[in-house]
């Protein structure tokens, strides 16, 4: 019996449900997300544009990716998951502590949030 299926490097679930599409899909940003973060710290050659140049290139992309057809499936604390890998990436950039504004952070780096690359 199949329990998935691939197109376009998408996991397609046999019942449909993408919940499991995008928890495949996050589980993978983070690794990738702390794999850059070592390997810049490694080097010590990425500064802030290159940095943002890979995370958005790799991170962002693996993780938006096919969002067509499952974004609108996902809850809003899915979403609010998403936005915890960038808010992250910015925390380490900025050296400031969890409880600061992802909206001031955003500004101060000159970032867009993961939902307004979307549209």
């Amino acid at each position: 019996l199949v329990q998935s299926f691939k197109y376009l490097g998408i996991d397609i679930p046999a019942t449909i449900k993408w919940s499991a599409c995008f928890d495949s899909r996050f589980q993978a940003c983070w690794k990738s997300y702390y794999l850059l973060e070592n390997q810049c710290n490694q080097s010590d050659t990425c500064g802030w544009e290159v940095k943002l140049l890979l995370f958005n290139a790799m991170i962002t992309q693996l993780l938006l990716y096919g969002v067509e057809v499952w974004g609108d499936t996902i809850s809003l604390d899915a979403w609010g998951e998403i936005d915890k890998i960038q808010k992250m990436f910015l925390r380490r950039k900025l050296g400031v502590k969890c409880i600061t504004s992802y909206h001031v952070m955003l500004l101060e780096t000159g970032v867009s949030a993961h939902k307004d690359i979307e549209t």
